[in-house]
């Protein structure tokens, strides 16, 4: 599993979503909205698939995203 992460536009840094998916699971997530509160700024962001990247939980990149991330799936 991966995590769905986002960038920050205030500080440019990666942030997680807190949402877990596979591949298969995010590439059928809808362009919704959805917010996500950032720990990089304090603020709250909008996003979609469309900005969004997956990242391995395994990566120092997660690391740095913000994991931990909730272990059971989200489906959207």
């Amino acid at each position: 599993m991966s995590i769905i992460a986002i960038q920050c536009p205030k500080t440019g840094q990666t942030i997680s979503t807190g949402i877990e998916a596979d591949t298969a699971t995010f590439e059928t997530m809808p362009f919704a909205n959805h917010t996500v509160e950032c720990w990089a700024c304090g603020g709250w962001h909008s996003w979609s698939r469309r900005w969004a990247t997956l990242i391995d939980n395994d990566t120092p990149e997660a690391k740095r995203a913000g994991v931990p991330v909730p272990r059971s799936p989200v489906i959207a």
